[in-house]
């Protein structure tokens, strides 16, 4: 078999809570730790004013109930757990076509930082000091997205630039700037590889992560053929800080941060599912401070990967085929 680095999610949960998972036995113990603490923090206000203080197990929150886009949509002054003037980042999505209200997601500086701290070490899976990065997202703002991870490559001592959006300008900005590495959107690198093969040329960076949706089985090994290695896939969403599950270099699935999130797969009914099984990813947010969720169903199909993975991470695999129900 061969041996891999261990998961830099690893790293991180280390970094973050000053210890080291070595079984998943510490890691659960740990998780159920955060999540009473968790439920302590959020009893009796809001949303959740109804939900018990303290579960004696994981297992338990199966019996909890389920928070939904429509929460958030509806009741979001129910969902905040800080004051307005704590909170550094208000993502608005867009406008509900049946309510003619916007879904708002607040931040706290610790939570942008959290999630700057999982970049900056999840991307040293592919990009080293002294590199230049290509970025396939919009400018975002500041503390948006794209700004993030500009400050995680800072942090790594690796310089980038935002990407034009048309392909063919992109490629005229890869051609002057020569980029070693990218990170982008699955849409923006599918346009790019049409760009590079229409002008029978080859991309500068030889290394990518894929981020942003649903990147397939065939763009990954299109991608692999264009640069000469294997992309790594990133999961996340706003309402779980943007920052979710990162692949390793076995490249068999993409490792949760367990330490600040805690995965469900539920069926149809909302009944929980076994490892292997797919069905609905469902989220319970453990380290937020701004807008903590519990069992956020996601509208995205997922499943555990069963098997560890061949790094050894303590940290569950989360399939990369993840589809928008």
């Amino acid at each position: 078999m061969v041996a891999f680095p261990k998961s830099k999610v690893d790293e991180y949960a280390s970094a973050c809570e000053g210890c080291t998972f070595e079984t998943r036995a510490d890691l659960e113990e740990f998780q159920l730790k955060r999540l009473n603490e968790l439920l302590e923090r959020i009893g009796g206000r809001g949303l959740y004013a109804e939900y018990p203080t303290h579960l004696s197990s994981l297992a338990d929150i199966a019996n909890l109930p389920f928070t939904t886009e429509r929460d958030i949509i509806d009741r979001p002054s129910q969902l905040g757990m800080v004051s307005q003037s704590q909170c550094v980042r208000v993502i608005s999505d867009e406008t509900s076509a049946t309510t003619g209200k916007p879904k708002r997601i607040y931040y706290t500086q610790a939570d942008r930082d959290r999630t700057t701290r999982f970049f900056e070490i999840g991307l040293q899976e592919l990009i080293e000091p002294g590199d230049f990065v290509m970025l396939g997202f919009p400018e975002s703002g500041e503390l948006g997205l794209t700004d993030l991870i500009e400050e995680a490559c800072r942090r790594i001592g690796a310089m980038c630039y935002v990407a034009e959006d048309e392909a063919r300008y992109a490629i005229d900005q890869m051609s002057m700037l020569s980029p070693n590495a990218y990170i982008g959107h699955p849409f923006h690198m599918t346009a790019l590889l049409d760009e590079l093969a229409a002008r029978d040329t080859v991309p500068t960076f030889t290394r990518a992560l894929i981020s942003g949706d649903s990147c397939s089985a065939e763009l990954c090994e299109a991608v692999a053929a264009a640069i000469g290695s294997y992309p790594f896939l990133h999961y996340g969403s706003r309402e779980i800080g943007l920052a979710g599950a990162v692949s390793c270099s076995s490249h068999k699935g993409m490792h949760i941060r367990e330490n600040d999130l805690l995965v469900e797969i539920v069926d149809g009914n909302g009944n929980p599912l076994p490892d292997g099984e797919w069905g609905e990813i469902v989220i319970t947010t453990l380290a937020q401070e701004a807008m903590p969720f519990v069992r956020y169903r996601t509208q995205d199909r997922g499943r555990i990967i069963p098997q560890p993975c061949e790094c050894s991470s303590v940290m569950r695999l989360l399939d990369d085929k993840i589809e928008r129900m």
